[in-house]
């Protein structure tokens, strides 16, 4: 019988939205930055950090700025817990189950429940090893999309590490290339997928850097999507399609990897 995890809806700690305050905006030498989305939303915090460059600082300015705004908020971040849980209930089993098959593996044994944090950081990243993920408390038209987005990729690395078992850890993170292929490949199956498409109830346009990318002679999602859209109609495993997507992403590893 297949173990199926359950979904936990709840408030992070002051200390880990802070760490993701900080993680997002403190200036970092790699990687994409973020701070814009964040301060967006969070001006007020813009105006704290501006100038700061020493790390204990900064991290002391987003710590106070998280316990101020938490404690405005209270009521509204409790009541997004509540209703974020009531709404995946209405369908959540269903699509891990979908999942499961169509990646064609199970679920791990020792993930029983996966947590879902409602932050007030607008970015919402997964973690993989601890199998948890954010939501934005105060944009529930983003809740599904966001959900069965982040927690594909813990069944897609799961699945990937059968297939690909010599995979290193940090590949699977922000930048390499295993991780970008992750990227692209969840709101494709997401779009496209007619079950889990028709329960996330939202399109899904995947990450802008990705958008203007030419591979093969076309657009790099409209070609992975041409993959996708025939493994759907085919009888190859999934195994057989990751492999044939890897084998693309290496080809164009270059052209990629300039993200």
């Amino acid at each position: 019988m297949m173990c199926i995890p359950k979904i936990k809806f709840k408030l992070p700690t002051l200390e880990r939205e802070a760490n993701m305050l900080y993680g997002f905006c403190h200036p970092r030498p790699t990687g994409w930055d973020w701070s814009g989305r964040v301060y967006k939303q969070h001006p007020e915090l813009k105006k704290l950090v501006v100038g700061i460059k020493n790390k204990d600082k900064f991290f002391d300015q987003c710590s106070k700025y998280a316990n101020k705004f938490i404690k405005e908020n209270k009521k509204e971040l409790k009541g997004a817990v509540a209703d974020f849980q009531k709404e995946w209930d209405k369908f959540g089993e269903k699509y891990l189950k979908i999942l499961s098959k169509h990646f064609e593996t199970n679920y791990p044994k020792n993930k029983k429940i996966i947590i879902a944090y409602v932050s007030i950081n607008p970015i919402c990243p997964r973690f993989l090893d601890e199998w948890s993920f954010n939501v934005q408390y105060n944009r529930p038209e983003y809740m599904r999309r966001i959900a069965t987005h982040e927690i594909m990729h813990f069944l897609h690395f799961k699945k990937w590490l059968e297939v690909f078992p010599n995979t290193k850890r940090k590949e699977m993170d922000s930048p390499y290339l295993v991780w970008k292929l992750s990227e692209i490949l969840a709101p494709i199956i997401s779009n496209h997928h007619p079950e889990i498409h028709k329960m996330v109830k939202a399109y899904s346009p995947g990450y802008k850097e990705f958008q203007d990318i030419k591979i093969g002679g076309k657009k790099l999602i409209p070609y992975f999507e041409n993959l996708y859209k025939k493994h759907l109609t085919s009888k190859n495993s999934f195994e057989d399609f990751l492999k044939l997507c890897w084998e693309r992403s290496e080809r164009y590893g270059d052209v990629i990897n300039k993200t």
